[in-house]
């Protein structure tokens, strides 16, 4: 596996297989069913997982079985009695959605997101055109073999009231995680989508990023600061 699909044209989000226990971030019981082409034959089936949080070290799966209709994956989560998730219902929602996802959508334009039956669509919402800028003054020594960061900046327009500073990507866009208080000062609101290998090498890395990769994190943060001083004229 080269970190894409079968077929090779999308970067796939993941490599340890631990992304589904996030679905228990929302629901104690989650149910996966996916429909894709048989092997060696033109029809389609489905398969389907289930999982409980109660046993987090175990999922249920079925045989495929004959399937008509396109093929994806479709996710249920099941919700324990009493549990609000204020954050799903945000007015906003669809904005802050659009925020996160923004490089991925950009670079994978056959994928569509949609939050109660709204597409989720950053490119209305952007002001000119994405700025990539590579941190070529980090030292080698801290690159540890890799490749050079690039931060691609974006700029909202007024209807984003609230985007994120610095957003951790691997080196194909997909974001992993937010840094907190990574926004810059000023008038302007920039989005700053630090794309890196070393950030998904390995969890560990990730969750602890603003340690052991701190000198490219305040790089990143420096220049979106710095461009947004800047304003519009870059």
């Amino acid at each position: 596996m080269n970190g894409r699909t079968l077929n090779g044209k999308r970067a796939l989000h993941g490599q340890l297989g631990r992304g589904r226990f996030y679905a228990y971030a929302l629901g104690c019981r989650a149910h996966w069913s996916s429909v894709l082409r048989a092997e060696g034959s033109d029809g389609f089936v489905r398969v389907e997982i289930d999982g409980d949080q109660n046993r987090i070290d175990g999922f249920s799966d079925s045989d495929p079985v004959p399937a008509s209709a396109a093929t994806g994956t479709t996710v249920s989560i099941s919700v324990d009695q009493g549990r609000t998730l204020a954050t799903l219902l945000r007015d906003d929602l669809h904005l802050r959605l659009a925020a996160r996802l923004a490089p991925h959508l950009l670079a994978n334009r056959d994928i569509t997101v949609r939050v109660n039956g709204r597409p989720i669509a950053p490119e209305p919402l952007i002001e000119g055109e994405p700025a990539d800028i590579s941190l070529d003054s980090i030292p080698e020594a801290e690159l540890e073999g890799r490749e050079l960061p690039v931060l691609t900046i974006v700029d909202w327009s007024d209807e984003m009231k609230l985007a994120p500073g610095i957003v951790l990507c691997n080196a194909d866009g997909m974001p992993l995680t937010e840094i907190e208080k990574s926004a810059p000062p000023g008038t302007i609101r920039s989005t700053g989508y630090l794309r890196w290998s070393g950030f998904s090498e390995s969890a560990n890395e990730l969750l602890l990023a603003q340690l052991t990769h701190t000198m490219i994190i305040d790089e990143a943060i420096k220049t979106l600061e710095g461009m947004s001083r800047s304003g519009s004229g870059r």
